[in-house]
């Protein structure tokens, strides 16, 4: 690959909100190395707002479908995803270079093994680079998500109220069973943050509304809420929090690319695997059950058909180590 130039490279991650955070470190790698490079991100139009204001991508792809891609150039095409779509998508675009981890999708002509050691996800996927002799890697690559100046100046306006104090933002709710944690872990933590003088503020859209709802009545302090914020938004909300509190999910990847602390709930991965080093600031817990980690792919599922992991939280640790966190 050495002497190959690319002009054009299409980077493929359609779904998961949280993958496509953890994938921006690869950008600013690529945009370093191939410095005359047009680097496109092909995503879901739900994910695409995450990368805004990203000064490594040159383009946010598709602006309204994906036949429009039948006219883009494409020397380089980094496939994340290796399902139908990206056999579909190499018919569209043609590209010369198919870049991407070994699985059961054909036609990639570079590629290597994925590996499943307990390593931050990053590095992992930063080992693909080789593949185009890209060799400076950082030593501990984190997610980046970034603000326009103007957004910053709207965002302080329409958040005010919230910047008065410090705050802790806890997520009580993410899709699939194996996260459903009890309502009670949450209403203790908002009760006793509250008695030790820190806001508090549960973030959820509508499908984690009756979750709220649930925690509200088991709280003895009322607890403050921010509905469904959008993607530009949670970004802003979580770069000015002192804490993240919640599952492995979307919104805690942006906290860390936000560099805000965060203490993350684990109940079927491998915590090892979906946080950065950087264990001063990024803590996790996990159940002390033998099951542990599953890695079930089906989030309605268990093995043991009891889901008992997640009553093995303690919320009294979870505030303990939360304490830990805020002092440093």
């Amino acid at each position: 690959m050495t002497n190959i130039y690319f002009e054009n490279i299409i980077f493929f991650r359609w779904k998961g909100l949280g993958d496509l955070i953890l994938d921006t470190p690869l950008f600013r790698i690529i945009k370093e190395n191939f410095k005359n490079v047009n680097l496109k991100v092909l995503t879901s139009p739900s994910n695409k707002d995450v990368l805004i204001a990203n000064p490594y991508i040159d383009e946010i792809l598709p602006k309204k479908n994906l036949l429009e891609l039948s006219f883009k150039k494409c020397d380089l095409f980094i496939d994340m995803m290796g399902n139908s779509m990206t056999i579909i998508l190499f018919a569209l675009l043609r590209p010369k270079y198919r870049m991407g981890f070994k699985k059961k999708i054909p036609f990639l002509n570079l590629k290597i093994p994925f590996d499943p050691s307990p390593t931050y996800t990053v590095k992992h996927r930063l080992k693909l680079l080789k593949l185009l002799n890209i060799e400076n890697e950082p030593e501990n690559p984190l997610p980046e998500t970034y603000l326009y100046k103007e957004e910053e100046e709207v965002f302080k306006k329409k958040f005010k109220d919230l910047l008065k104090k410090d705050y802790i933002t806890i997520f009580p709710y993410a899709r699939g069973k194996v996260r459903d944690f009890p309502s009670y872990i949450f209403s203790f933590l908002n009760d006793r943050f509250k008695e030790k003088g820190f806001n508090v503020f549960f973030i959820f859209d509508r499908m984690g509304e009756n979750k709220f709802l649930e925690i509200k009545k088991l709280c003895k302090i009322e607890p403050e809420f921010i509905f469904s914020p959008n993607l530009r938004e949670l970004i802003f909300i979580l770069k000015h929090s002192k804490l993240y509190i919640g599952p492995d999910t979307g919104p805690k990847h942006i906290a860390v690319s936000q560099k805000t602390k965060t203490l993350t709930l684990f109940t079927h991965t491998n915590p090892l695997n979906w946080t950065p080093p950087d264990f001063e600031n990024h803590k996790f817990i996990t159940p002390p059950i033998e099951c542990h980690p599953c890695e079930i792919k089906n989030l309605n599922y268990c093995k043991r058909k009891d889901f008992k992991c997640l009553s093995l939280f303690e919320p009294e640790k979870i505030f303990e180590i939360s304490l830990e966190l805020l002092k440093k």
